[in-house]
């Protein structure tokens, strides 16, 4: 029988929330598939929508766009802007990348990006936008 060893570094420069999730809860088959063998994906209908509910709710926080009310991921980035920060420079930051934290180890950085990080006097607050692809998944007001 022929052995078959995996030697990660070689190909796995960087780990994600997404990469970890995609193992541990959904399948670890794909995730090697997808991200020792560098095959792609086809994007879902419900990626598609989540990225332009993100997009909108970004020309909120940043430019105070208000979302469109004639398509369905503007009138999901609506219900939520009530909830949402205004810009203000250096205290609120869009999409803000963890490239700047040290890394978890010598060999492996920690890739990802913060929806919207709010630094206060005395706090920060993180903002995680989600949506979700089917209603059976959304969280209610209170587990929120």
């Amino acid at each position: 029988m022929k052995e078959t060893r995996l030697y990660m570094t070689s190909k796995f420069s960087h780990l994600s929330a997404s990469q970890i999730n995609l193992f541990k809860d959904t399948c670890q088959r794909k995730w090697y598939e997808i991200y020792i063998n560098g095959e792609t994906q086809p994007t879902s209908t419900a990626l598609e929508r989540g990225k332009i509910v993100h997009a909108h709710i970004e020309n909120y926080i940043l430019k105070g766009i208000q979302p469109p009310q004639d398509t369905d991921e503007g009138l999901i980035a609506t219900s939520g802007v009530t909830l949402l920060p205004k810009f203000e420079q250096g205290k609120v930051f869009v999409e803000h990348s963890l490239d700047q934290f040290p890394p978890l180890s010598p060999t492996i950085k920690f890739k990802g990006f913060i929806d919207c990080l709010i630094a206060g006097d005395d706090y920060i607050e993180i903002l995680d936008h989600k949506t979700t692809s089917a209603k059976k998944y959304m969280l209610t007001e209170l587990d929120l």
